[in-house]
Order: C-alpha cells, then structure tokens, then sequence
C-alpha cells in the first residue's frame, strides 16, 4: 500500500491502482488497514474529483463485501455532495439489513434540500429500502419522517417523482397490511389522486403509467377489499375512448381480476362495447381475457355465445390465437375450439397445423367434459368421458407429429389422459355393483381369506386395481415434476394440483377397501401461500376442496362394508374431477428456457468385433471413472430457478458371470450404487468414482446427471450414459494358451 501512500507514484497511477483495493476483502485486519488508507487519501486531495469518485467507489464495494461499516459508508458518500454518488448510494441500499434509522434520516434530511431533478435518484434507494420488513417496521408510522417526505413529494408535480413516492408508500403499506398494522387512508389516497392526474397528463410516460398501476394490483393483493375501489377508478379511465393508454390500463384490470373476478362483472356491457367497437387496437384481446376473468370456471350461455365471438372477425389470426389461448387458461373450452376450427386451416407451417390441431382436440376434450356433467343421465357423461379420452388419443398423436415440444409436454397431456381412463374404469366398476352381485362363495373366501370385504364380491378386487392404477399415476406425476426443470412455477403448480387430485381419488377408494384405513394419512397439496395463487389455480382447488369433503364422509362411515352410500360418493368424486375445468397453464407450451448437460466420460468406450463399447480389466484391478460436464443454458426469461449443485449417479451391475470365475461370491454383491453432489464453476463440473470388481464377467454401468437447486430440490434432468465393462479373471488369463 505504500506505492498509494508515496508522493513519488504519479497521481494516473494511483487512480488505476486503487480499485485494486477492493477485491482485499478476505481478512478482516486488512480490509480495515484499506479503509484507513482511502479515508486518509480522501482527506489528502479533498479537491480532486476523479480521485475521490474512485475512493469512494472502492470503499463501497468493499463495505458491500465485508457487510460492515456501511452507515459510515453512507454518510461518506452523502457528505461529499457530488450530483453522480447517486450510483455509490444505490449499491449500498442493496444490504439494507446494515442501515441504521440515523443513517435512513439523515438521506431523507439530504432528500428535502435537493433539487428535484436530483430527488428521484435518491427516492429510488428509499424505495430499494422499504422492501425490507426490518426498515419498514421502524417507519411505518405517518409521522415518521420517510412516511412524512414520501406523502409530501407524492404531491409534487414532478410525475417521476411522485411515482418514486408512491413506491415507498405502496411497499410500507403493503407491509402494514400484511403484518397487521394501522394505515392511514391519505396512503391510499396520494395513490388516487396520482391515477387520477396521469389520466389526464399530456406528460404521462408508459414507465410512469406502468410504475402506478404496478403499485395498485401491489396494494390489492395485501388488502383485497381495495380491488373494487382500484377497479372503478381504472375502468372508468379504460372505457374512455380518447386514452391512449387502454392496453396498460387492460393489463392492470387483468391483474386485479386474477385477484378477485367478480368486481370486474359491473364492467362487462361497457367491454362488450368497447370490443364490437369499429377500429381494432392492441387492447382487445386483454379485453377477451376481462371476461374470461369474469366467467371464469364456466362455459359461456349458448344463448351469449354470439356476443362473446362476434368481434373476433376484425381482430388478426395472431391476437385470434391468443385470444384462444387465453380462453384455455381460463376453462373456455367451447369458446376456444369454435377459434381453432375457424383457424386450423390457415396455417401454412405442417409443424403449426399438427400443433393446432392437437390444440384443437384437447379442447373438444375439454368441453366434451363440461357438457357431460351438466345432465343428470348417467349413460351421457360417460359416454362424453370415452368421447374426451378418444380426443386426447388423437392431440397426443399430433403433438408428437408436431415434432415441436419436449418430452415433458406430451407426457403432460399423456397423463391427463391416463387420469381420465382411469376414471373410465373406476365410473365403470362402481356401476358393477348394481349389476353383478357377489357370488354365494364369496362368504367362504371372506373366511379362507381373512378379510371381510371379500363378502362384497368381485367389486372389493376391482376396486383394489383401481387404487393401484392411481397410485401408479402419482408416481408418475411424481416423475414428470423431476423432469420439469425448465417449466415456470404455474406449470409446475398444474401438475401438483392434477397428483392432488389423483391422490384423493385413491385416499377415497381406500377408505372403502383398504382394513386399516384409520391409519392411512390424507394427502396434502404442498402449495406454500395460498392467497397468491392465480385464479385458475384457485378454481382447480375449489373442486379438489369439494372432492376432500366428499371423502370425509367415506371416513366417518361404518368401516368394512361397502354400500351403495360409498360407491356413490366416489361416483360424486367422479364427477366432479370431470366437472374440473382443465385450465392450461400460460407457457406449458412454450419453451422460455432450455438446461441441458453434456457429459463426457473416461475412460472412453471402445467398438469391438461384436459393435458393442466395452472396457476389459482385470479383476485385480480397480477403474476409475472421471465424469466431466457442462450446463448449457438457454433462456428468454430470467432463470426459474437456480443451480446449486449436480449430483452424478453411478450403479454398476453385474450382466453375466465369466464361466472360469473361481469366485463364491453370490451376484447381488455385484451391484453397486454410488453418487457425488459437486458444485459447478462456470457451468462445469467434474466427478472421479472408483470401481473394484470381485466378480469376473460383464458389468453395467450406468452414469446419469440431476440437479440441485438452491432450495436443494432434486431435478432428474439426465442424461443417462451406459458404459459395459469386461473383467477378466486374472489366474485364468495369465494361464498358457488361454486367449481373450
């Protein structure tokens, strides 16, 4: 440090040498002998602009990195008054668990003296600031003098400025909403009146306009009781046809009614209105998505439907398309295969028209499904239900001649199918107990048996099967969600629902046939915050609430016997997973993100005569296996999730045993399992394993990759490698004559 220190190291060479001080981290004696060094530098060429940026941009990466001194930090930066610390501020509010109230204070004191066009660089570290519950806390008070600067500037007729408060007031509110506390209704008023003015403000900005409404569908979801309040004010503005701002204003509806639909419902003769308006704009399929919103769960009154479609003539096929799609979010499957016949045939792509048609299918499916359940003929919902399973038959064979979508996706719609077979034959065999009663000999099993149920006849076996067939699902569903790396959140959160509902099904048929059904545990959908789910995850949950309650009633009957009381409250069950509307989640088929890992193994396989890859060793001998990797990733979007960690599988097998193996050892001790969990540096990664074989013979390895998340979720992505290894028998191969 002496080279900084020195009068005889020019001042250009200083400046390039003091940055270096900030990776000086690691120990905590050198990093304060480096503090020491810059402040004293500071003090020495106080007048020095270039120099003391450079300080001060040193000292602060370095409090970043050591978590200390950064309210000394603040105060550094904030006393040496220049117009661009704003930045050195900002990175600093990026560990507000080390800010002090003095130190908050002291930037609002700061705050009130600049002028404006400096205040909205400062207010957006306030901002930064309030996202933690601990600073929030200590300034939730309308007194407080953050709460006091952000009500003031919210009023200021600089819009970016009041949009920066607005921030600060939404995320202290929204705390306060969440934890319980008191709020002012100026709060909520401040956040009004800046609607209001950007209504009518020539210099409204799309950000600004974003910014507001952002902090609008914020404070809904802390407190729904707002979300008819918000709606009026945003409606109103949206129905006006001089606003140039009608998608943005659609948008935040959108996310108000994903909240709470029925307070859009007053609005939908004025959408209908403004949807057969003559001119097309970029708002009318968010309009669409409003009344999906609305009616979302059910089907459209045939007596309705024309209103609803009407509009779509002078709309483009892409927005008609995406008008489909959001009907099949929303469970509006008639309305979305009356759009794909009408548009299937203008397609030009053979991969798009399969895709289309297979769409086109599974919402026949769909809506096979819905109409099936409304009458109350029993032959006619399953005739429907053989109808939808068929349509699912034929969207599976045009997704794969799509040759378009992963694996995953068409095992996504495989085991919607299977579900609704597996309904087919659970509907099918609790009909069977009106039509074929159990045999006289079913007494004399009951008693050869030990089980009781066996008195009921064939239908305590069937209905046996028929758990198992679920349970076989649900591992299923367990193995697709391994595989789902790359799908968002709501896509996973489908599958989770679907397994819940399969897991239901076999807990009722259980509490039916099962002996010991007082021991059995009720499923549970591991969903963690309830209130934030979307409003298609919620219908779906409101027809599996309905399913569980129909099974707590199977639980508090009398137990080993199977009445027709029983048999049709699963029927009951039955129906009403049918009546579920399958809402397709936004992106399950689109691809925003691809991980892939590549492996590269040594030692390397080698061809023999045969064409077989093998690897000879001798038995005496040990292998070692080195497994090298790469992650390569692809991604439109920021990442769903990150990777902590790959963990590489490795299980040997032994195939065949040599026929000179002089060896007792029984096969089984042949099989080995190993594994190793090793971070990735860069995306790369590397695993060495070593291998004795006892046994002569033909050995399998298989290799094969997973990943680890940070929340240390195991996501069995692969791939697999199969290596086969040839072990010699070392006596027998060093004996005269003898050849390999």
């Amino acid at each position: 440090m002496s080279f900084e220190e020195g009068l005889s190291t020019p001042v250009n060479m200083k400046l390039q040498l003091i940055p270096v001080l900030q990776h000086m981290h690691h120990d905590t004696t050198t990093a304060a002998m480096v503090r020491i060094l810059c402040t004293q530098l500071l003090k020495n060429y106080p007048a020095a602009r270039d120099f003391t940026l450079v300080i001060l941009n040193t000292l602060t990466e370095l409090s970043l990195a050591t978590l200390v001194d950064i309210p000394s930090q603040v105060s550094l930066v904030l006393d040496a008054g220049y117009s661009d610390i704003e930045t050195g501020i900002i990175k600093l509010a990026k560990r507000p668990q080390c800010w002090t109230n003095p130190t908050i204070e002291r930037l609002v004191e700061i705050i009130q003296t600049l002028p404006l066009r400096r205040t909205p660089a400062l207010l957006h570290v306030l901002v930064i600031l309030t996202r933690s519950p601990g600073i929030v806390h200590s300034h939730h008070d309308r007194k407080s003098k953050l709460m006091s600067l952000a009500h003031d500037m919210a009023l200021s007729c600089n819009l970016l400025v009041a949009v920066k408060s607005v921030q600060i007031i939404t995320n202290i509110v929204s705390y306060c909403y969440k934890e319980g506390l008191p709020v002012s209704p100026d709060s909520i008023f401040v956040l009004e009146a800046l609607l209001l003015v950007l209504a009518v403000s020539d210099t409204t900005t799309p950000y600004i306009l974003k910014t507001a409404l952002k902090c609008t569908v914020s404070l809904c979801q802390s407190n729904l009781s707002l979300c008819s309040q918000f709606v009026d004010l945003i409606g109103n503005q949206m129905l006006n046809e001089s606003n140039t701002q009608s998608a943005l204003l659609c948008e935040a509806l959108a996310a108000i009614g994903n909240l709470e639909p029925q307070v859009l419902k007053p609005f939908q003769p004025s959408i209908l209105k403004k949807l057969n308006h003559g001119h097309y704009n970029q708002s009318k399929t968010m309009l669409y998505t409003l009344l999906f919103q609305i009616h979302a769960g059910s089907n459209f009154a045939q007596s309705n439907f024309l209103q609803y479609i009407s509009p779509l003539n002078s709309i483009p096929l892409w927005d008609i398309y995406k008008v489909a799609r959001s009907a099949a979010r929303y469970g509006h499957h008639n309305i979305c295969l009356y759009i794909l016949n009408n548009i299937s045939h203008k397609i030009c792509s053979e991969n798009l028209y399969f895709w289309l048609i297979s769409f086109q299918y599974l919402s026949q499916g769909e809506n096979f499904l819905k109409t099936g359940t409304e009458g109350e003929n029993r032959n006619v919902y399953i005739e429907n239900l053989e109808k939808s399973i068929t349509c699912y038959c034929k969207a599976l064979s045009s997704l794969k001649a799509a040759n378009v979508f992963t694996n995953q996706v068409i095992e996504y719609v495989n085991l919607r199918c299977e579900l609704l077979q597996d309904v087919s034959r659970l509907l099918a065999t609790c009909n069977s107990l009106c039509t074929t009663p159990p045999p006289a000999i079913a007494s004399t099993v009951a008693q050869t048996t030990r089980d009781d149920l066996h008195r009921f006849g064939h239908i305590t076996t069937q209905l046996r099967k028929r758990s198992l067939e679920f349970h076989a699902l649900i591992e299923s569903y367990d193995r697709l969600y391994e595989l789902c790396f790359d799908l968002d959140n709501s896509s996973l959160l489908n599958i989770k629902i679907f397994k819940y509902m399969s897991s239901l099904l076999e807990y009722s048929i259980n509490m039916i046939v099962c002996t010991n059904n007082q021991y059995m545990e009720q499923p549970l959908l591991d969903i963690e915050d309830v209130d934030s789910l979307s409003l298609e995850h919620k219908i779906m949950i409101k027809y599996c609430n309905e399913i569980l309650q129909l099974t707590k009633l199977n639980f508090n009957a009398m137990p080993k016997v199977i009445t027709h009381k029983k048999i049709n409250i699963v029927k009951r069950q039955c129906q009403i997973l049918m009546d579920t509307p399958m809402c397709f989640p936004r992106f399950i088929f689109q691809s925003l993100q691809s991980t892939q890992i590549k492996l590269s193994i040594q030692p390397e396989r080698k061809f023999n005569t045969q064409g077989t890859e093998t690897v000879t060793i001798q038995n005496s001998h040990e292998l070692i296996i080195k497994v090298e990797g790469v992650i390569e990733k692809m991604s439109r979007v920021p990442q769903f999730r990150s990777i902590k960690n790959v963990r590489i599988h490795l299980n040997s097998q032994l195939l065949m045993r040599s026929v000179h193996d002089a060896s007792k050892l029984p096969d089984a001790s042949a099989v080995k399992a190993l594994k190793q969990e090793v971070p990735a540096h860069n995306d790369f990664f590397t695993a060495e394993f070593l291998l004795s074989f006892q046994i002569g013979g033909s050995h399998q390895i298989q290799i094969s990759a997973s990943l680890v998340d940070l929340e240390d979720k195991t996501w069995h992505t692969g791939p697999r490698h199969t290596l086969t290894v040839k072990v010699h028998d070392e006596i027998h191969h060093n004996r005269p004559g003898v050849s390999n």
